[in-house]
């Protein structure tokens, strides 16, 4: 039966889900060791090493700004250490910078801007005398200039998914804020913002790519929203967390049958580069859990959404009873012949789960041109009968007989044959004209 076959969409449950999980981890750290060790990365890293890296306070303020930012830096650095140049009408994203004093000895302290002196102090130190607000900018917001900047190295996913509408569906669920789909200017695929409690993912991608997004973000809006982190007394680095989402990302989407290891290794191994050790076994033990929440409440929703859609049966005539008699006639002619169309004279031969857009059409399609492997009776024909059970319990039950053109419904296919002949042996079925055959 069709529940048994595997589906690499299935997330899996219980102690097999954990090990799967730990065995996705292990092949994580493997590639993103190999990774880090490749002349690219490196390059990458060269240019990578003369960004300046900010405060946790200040990389908050630029994710309330631009949450989709991913470099940045100010007006005159673009121009001088990069080779770009930003953007004419572009809105800066506001930070704190320190006022530094530069100490000189018996001749005081001289403002590295103002050039004042007052003290007595050693050649060569600095101290923080104040603060001021400054403005940077994100590469998105600015032009290549005369010199080549070094693309992070990271490939697009861009392979089609299993089951793709139920499976955004059923993250979009578990998503603790609104998800939007809308362009988005620059390199960034999604964003979550703390401000506006809200997920923004690029419109247009590839379904893989979308997946992997989507999980990505959700990640952070569960685990790394500024308002929970600051309640549970937790601190965290943008590293950190870019690290989390990201293998996060590859584990749930490697256990739904996605490959994300060419665009999730490069990613961690930038945003993990340099990491302390403790951190990193911190985080390993923050990936396993979060990726073993997020995978069962996908789970959760999808099994929620399979049972509101319910599951169909293929009844086919058991050749030892009567029924036989009107074995690929239509239900006039065992009307006529006065036998009853019941449950009793008929085997299941099939059973599986109402898909989206699924109807008795393309189940008929489905058993007539691509029959399923573990499929064992013959070809949906006339007289076979098509059961779909919908509602949480399966409660709501409509049996659907197969004819010449179209379908009939019979109500009284779960009656006993004996309270079926006297009842309904006379009555007309209602034929719905949907499938022309020959």
């Amino acid at each position: 039966m069709e529940q048994n076959k595997h589906n690499p969409n299935d997330p899996g449950t219980g102690s097999d889900q954990q090990s799967k999980i730990r065995t996705l981890m292990a092949k994580l750290e493997d590639g993103v060791r190999e990774f880090q060790a490749s002349d690219k990365y490196r390059e990458y890293l060269d240019v990578m090493s003369r960004f300046y890296r900010y405060s946790p306070n200040n990389t908050l303020l630029i994710a309330l700004q631009k949450p989709e930012a991913t470099l940045v830096a100010g007006y005159r650095d673009w121009q001088t250490k990069f080779g770009r140049q930003v953007r004419k009408g572009e809105k800066g994203i506001q930070i704190i910078a320190s006022v530094l004093y530069r100490k000189r000895e018996n001749d005081g302290v001289e403002n590295d801007q103002s050039g004042e002196k007052s003290g007595s102090v050693r050649t060569g130190d600095k101290v923080i005398a104040g603060y001021r607000i400054s403005t940077v900018f994100d590469i998105s917001q600015t032009e290549a200039g005369n010199r080549d900047f070094p693309e992070i190295p990271i490939h697009d996913l861009t392979g089609d998914v299993e089951s793709f509408d139920e499976l955004q569906q059923a993250l979009i669920l578990s998503a603790p804020v609104p998800v939007c789909f809308e362009d988005i200017s620059g390199p960034a695929k999604g964003f979550y913002s703390s401000a506006e409690r809200k997920i923004t993912v690029r419109a247009g991608m590839s379904q893989e790519q979308t997946i992997k997004t989507l999980i990505h973000e959700i990640v952070h809006s569960l685990y790394h929203d500024s308002e929970k982190l600051r309640e549970e007394g937790k601190v965290k680095s943008r590293e950190q967390m870019e690290t989390e989402a990201e293998s996060v990302a590859y584990v749930i989407s490697a256990s739904l049958g996605i490959d994300t290891s060419e665009y999730s290794f490069p990613y961690v191994g930038v945003w993990g580069e340099g990491q302390d050790p403790a951190v990193w076994k911190a985080s390993m033990a923050c990936i396993q859990k979060y990726a073993a929440e997020v995978i069962g409440s996908v789970r959760n929703r999808m099994q929620e959404m399979q049972k509101e859609r319910g599951r169909y049966e293929i009844w086919q005539i058991d050749p030892k009873t009567q029924a036989r008699e009107y074995e690929f006639m239509g239900s006039d002619y065992a009307r006529k012949q006065n036998l009853a169309i019941c449950h009793e004279d008929y085997t299941k031969v099939y059973e599986g789960d109402i898909q989206k857009g699924m109807s008795l059409d393309t189940i008929y399609e489905k058993f007539n041109i691509e029959k399923p492997e573990d499929f064992a009776g013959h070809s949906l024909s006339v007289s076979d009968v098509v059961v779909m059970r919908r509602g949480a319990r399966g409660e709501h039950i409509h049996a659907y007989y197969v004819e010449p053109a179209g379908w009939s419904e019979q109500p009284g296919f779960f009656l006993g044959r004996e309270s079926l002949s006297l009842t309904r042996k006379n009555a007309a079925p209602v034929v719905r004209n949907s499938v022309c055959r020959t």
